[in-house]
């Protein structure tokens, strides 16, 4: 922006990214806290058993959501260790993210084709190639496909980070644009996969808003399962919150040291 258009664009496109990390942080923040409360619910549907301190804690109302606040105070605090720290944590989450999500995609199929034999014949599994047809449900039809993409756009913030950093790779003009393209083909990919095994799994129209893949596996008699993509889910989310609270400090750098140099 500041070769190609000056010094003013370059300032109100920094200061436009500086707020879409910010707001996109604090989404993925409240998504994680909603998870959190929901597997913490997890059996406990009607909340008698969870003592009231915590239930009212977890959920004060008003729209509030404790934890998105507190699990972004924790990714500060990890980034506030060093970058060797946050490099480790990070390298380790997402290694772990990589094989929990190829194991939920991988596990939905597994159930949808009736390998594994059904543990209750008179309470069959949800789980069937089935469940695509319709392959394209009526009710949203080539509109629904183009406002869902649009939606799940936002989760593909992840390559425009790519091109915040390229200040850091040793050979930006060639690395960059392939590690974009590469990101969007990788995350394209995986994002496929994971919706055809998510709906192999349940009907579409039975799948939980906040924990899909969570539910799915508990639906079909694989708690264990269940268990293990909770963990993913927590895992993934976090991940990506410390990326963004982390990408925030870059323009605000940029910005503040080029001013600083004028």
């Amino acid at each position: 922006s500041y070769i190609t258009l000056g010094e003013v664009f370059a300032i109100m496109s920094s200061l436009c990214q500086t707020l879409e990390y910010g707001g996109s942080a604090a989404a993925v923040a409240r998504s994680w806290g909603e998870k959190f409360v929901d597997w913490v619910r997890e059996g406990h549907e009607d909340g008698n058993d969870i003592p009231q301190w915590l239930n009212s804690f977890l959920d004060p109302g008003y729209g509030i959501n404790p934890m998105g606040g507190i699990i972004a105070v924790v990714c500060t605090l990890v980034l506030l260790c060093g970058i060797q720290e946050s490099k480790m944590a990070t390298n380790v989450v997402s290694s772990t993210k990589i094989l929990l999500i190829l194991f939920m995609i991988v596990g939905g199929f597994v159930l949808a084709s009736g390998v594994v034999p059904e543990n209750d014949e008179n309470n069959p599994r949800p789980a069937s190639f089935l469940n695509w047809n319709p392959f394209v449900p009526p009710e949203f039809g080539p509109v629904g496909i183009v406002q869902g993409s649009s939606i799940l756009f936002f989760a593909f913030l992840g390559y425009d980070c790519i091109c915040n950093l390229s200040g850091e790779a040793k050979n930006p003009v060639k690395d960059v644009p392939r590690a974009v393209l590469l990101t969007l083909l990788v995350d394209g990919l995986v994002y496929m996969m994971a919706a055809l095994s998510l709906t192999a799994m349940l009907p579409y129209k039975q799948i939980s808003t906040i924990s899909g893949f969570p539910r799915a596996f508990g639906a079909n008699g694989w708690i264990w399962a269940e268990k293990l993509s909770g963990v993913s889910c927590t895992a993934c989310l976090f991940h990506e919150l410390l990326q963004l609270v982390f990408l925030q400090t870059k323009p605000i750098f940029v910005h503040d040291y080029v001013q600083f140099e004028m």
